[in-house]
């Protein structure tokens, strides 16, 4: 038998497990719901949704399983959680890391084991929803697909509490995300925010939070994202010459497979030298460009790149063939936070188009656009030529 290596990151893991406070508690009917669902629907003796703690599986839910908890060394589950793929055993007694566990070798008897990993509030994988059986099965990959989903629904009951602790109290929830050192106050004395603004952050962080099974990593994107448009306004701008030529291919590099997977053709004419902050520029091109990608659904998604100059400024402008913008929301469109479609078709913080904004604005030019639906979008960013590397 194999022990199940412990995860490099097992002491956050502890945590996470600590934050849900749901270990010894009692059975309840939200998750058996789930697993008497489960049984039913993949037709197996047993189902179980476990908690790997220390030095325990522990079970929260337990339909066909007398055990409460079993030691953590001769556990499944903590082979499961090493991965965010299910762990599918079709036959125990062929495979080396379980034929000769004593929950194969004695009773139960298990012959056929799948786990899916579910992750706790801060994304680490604390536990499985799994399938247990005592003769040898292989699971369909509709089977397996099937298992994913009421994975997911099981992951959600286990964040529950956690979702309506943010929902009433936004500031107090994104405080624990934060790093320790980063308080909102900080955060906001940094950006400059509004408490309206402010709000609406709250308001977009809790709709993210009951509307997705993955809300608290979203969470996490949503902070990573709102930090970075934080050290846009405290870092000194290192200017440089930037050959724009090389700096886009170097973005489209980074957009190779989104790129790739929808069969953009990217059309670039010879662009300019200009001195500015490589790696803020990089990140607005890297904006731009990744929108007008996302916001494509033609068979033929195109996107030109080209410029103007003019005694003052460096005129750069990215045109696409997708859905275009209605015009209305021009002077909505750049505002921290704010998603035209609230995140129901299209993924995203609403903050790339308003760190796009503050960085060319910090570059001393100015964003636009022209757009008309369903015929595409053309933004344009000036820079100044006036700026000097130093």
């Amino acid at each position: 038998m194999l022990n199940a290596p412990i995860p490099k990151d097992e002491d956050l893991r502890l945590q996470s497990i600590k934050k849900l406070k749901i270990l010894d508690t009692d059975f309840e009917e939200r998750f058996d719901r789930i697993s008497r669902f489960t049984k039913k629907t993949l037709k197996v003796e047993t189902v179980l949704i476990s908690v790997v703690g220390e030095n325990r599986q522990w079970f929260k839910s337990s339909v066909g399983f007398e055990i409460k908890e079993t030691p953590r060394n001769i556990s499944f589950c903590g082979h499961a959680i090493l991965s965010d793929k299910i762990l599918n055993i079709p036959d125990t007694t062929k495979d080396k890391r379980f034929l000769d566990n004593p929950l194969v070798t004695n009773s139960p008897n298990i012959r056929m084991y799948a786990g899916r990993p579910l992750h706790g509030p801060d994304s680490q994988r604390i536990g499985t929803l799994c399938l247990i059986s005592y003769s040898p099965r292989v699971l369909t990959s509709e089977e397996l697909q099937t298992l994913d989903d009421l994975g997911a629904w099981a992951e959600l009951e286990l964040n529950t509490k956690k979702i309506n602790n943010a929902l009433k109290n936004g500031r107090e929830y994104l405080q624990e995300l934060l790093d320790e050192k980063t308080t909102l106050t900080k955060l906001m004395r940094q950006l400059k925010l509004s408490n309206e603004e402010f709000e609406q952050f709250i308001e977009v962080a809790a709709q993210d939070l009951k509307d997705q099974l993955a809300g608290a990593k979203r969470m996490q994107i949503l902070i990573d994202s709102l930090l970075n448009y934080s050290e846009l306004e405290i870092k000194t701008a290192l200017l440089i010459k930037i050959d724009m030529n090389i700096l886009c291919q170097t973005v489209l590099e980074k957009l190779k497979i989104e790129i790739e997977e929808k069969r953009v053709l990217i059309n670039i004419e010879e662009l300019p030298t200009i001195v500015a902050n490589k790696n803020q520029i990089s990140q607005a091109v890297y904006n731009l460009i990744q929108n007008a990608i996302k916001f494509n659904n033609q068979d033929s998604p195109i996107i030109n790149i080209s410029y103007d100059e003019t005694n003052s400024d460096w005129e750069f402008h990215i045109k696409d063939n997708g859905i275009g913008i209605d015009m209305k929301y021009e002077n909505r469109i750049f505002l921290i936070f704010h998603r035209l479609d609230k995140g129901k078709e299209y993924d995203g913080q609403g903050l790339g188009l308003s760190i796009c904004k503050r960085i060319i604005e910090k570059h001393g030019g100015k964003i636009w656009f022209d757009s008309q639906v369903g015929q595409g979008s053309e933004f344009h960013f000036l820079i100044n030529k006036k700026l000097n590397p130093n």
